[in-house]
Parts: C-alpha cells; structure tokens; sequence
C-alpha cells in the first residue's frame, strides 16, 4: 500500500516471472511492462506448519471441504479458519489495489 500511496509514477518491468508478492508488487504500480512470454505468478497465502513446513491456505481448505468439518482434527480445523481469513485478507489487498482502475 505504500508503493501504491508513493506520488510518482510507478512502473515495473517483469522479464521472465513475478511470482506471489512480485505479483503483489506490480498490482500496485501505475504500469506494468511484461516481456511477451512473462508471467504474473498466482496470489496464493501460504501457512507456516510445523509437521509440514510452509502448505498453501487453499489446500487447508480444500481438505475440510473433501473430509468433512466432523472429519478432521481440531489442529486442523484451526489452519483452517486461519487460511481463510489468510485468503479473505489478500483478495480484500488485491480489489484495494485495482479498484480505481477498474473503475470498481
């Protein structure tokens, strides 16, 4: 949010790839400026677990929604309100981001 406050005009340049935050990072300049093979990586909040290491917010909860909430461990039921409120925060970033471009 700071970069998109910044005054000046913002441009950035992806080469090859941005990926998560690089995504995040562009959405907030005035320009984006892609080679024709580049690419914009997925948004995708991921979860530090100590038995699995870092697992994406939407795994967490594709697992309730396939095994049922009676199904899982209250652990997991936990990752699981904190994934969605991980996925709710960065869709609610990216409208702030774009909204005033896309005439939102």
């Amino acid at each position: 949010m700071a970069l998109k406050a910044h005054p000046a005009k913002k441009t950035v340049i992806v080469p090859h790839h941005a990926m998560s935050g690089g995504t995040l990072i562009a959405l907030a300049t005035d320009e984006i400026i892609m080679d024709p093979y580049a690419v914009l990586g997925p948004l995708d909040p991921q979860l530090s677990d100590p038995k699995l290491g870092t697992v994406p917010a939407v795994s967490v909860l594709r697992v309730i929604k396939e095994k049922g909430v009676d199904k899982v461990s209250d652990e997991t039921l936990i990752r699981a309100d904190v994934a969605e409120k991980a996925v709710r925060q960065l869709e609610e970033l990216v409208v702030e981001l774009v909204q005033d471009r896309l005439g939102m």
